[in-house]
């Protein structure tokens, strides 16, 4: 690794290499989790729903509350996982920049590798997402568990 402030050498091949892998990363990152969260949050949703209008004839009073807060988990994870879309993509500009910058100066800064605010961020909302989607599907079957 080199030393902050000492000049590196890196080739033109090697620079566009990185680049590519940072962009590819972009593009998974958009595919992976995220795209899995919302589907399965949605589908729970949808679900929880038919579960309650159509298998349910009566549901226990005390359980409906279990079921609004699943609800509100469910489009929790919803909101936050799309927020995040635009946070990675903003996270992921911010890096390819850095790293143009190192490219351009032929300088290493240390300082490129720590998380930027993007990155941050983004890890707190996918851990809020993935953390209300569990809390939801525990609320979920709470309910379902009180209405058989």
């Amino acid at each position: 690794m080199a030393e902050e402030g000492k000049e590196i050498e890196i080739s033109k091949s090697e620079w566009h290499s990185h680049r590519q892998l940072l962009i590819n990363r972009e593009c998974e990152q958009s595919a992976a989790l995220e795209k899995n969260l919302l589907t399965l949050s949605s589908g729970a949703i949808g679900l929880s729903a038919l579960f309650f209008f159509n298998l349910i004839e009566k549901s226990a009073a005390w359980s409906v509350c279990f079921l609004v807060l699943s609800w509100f988990c469910f489009s929790a994870t919803i909101v936050s996982t799309l927020f995040s879309f635009g946070v990675g993509r903003a996270a992921y500009a911010r890096r390819l920049e850095e790293w143009d910058n190192i490219y351009e100066s032929r300088r290493y800064d240390p300082a490129c590798l720590k998380d930027t605010p993007y990155e941050t961020c983004g890890k707190w909302l996918i851990r809020a997402a993935m953390g209300s989607f569990v809390l939801g599907m525990f609320l979920f079957m709470v309910y379902a568990i009180g209405n058989l």
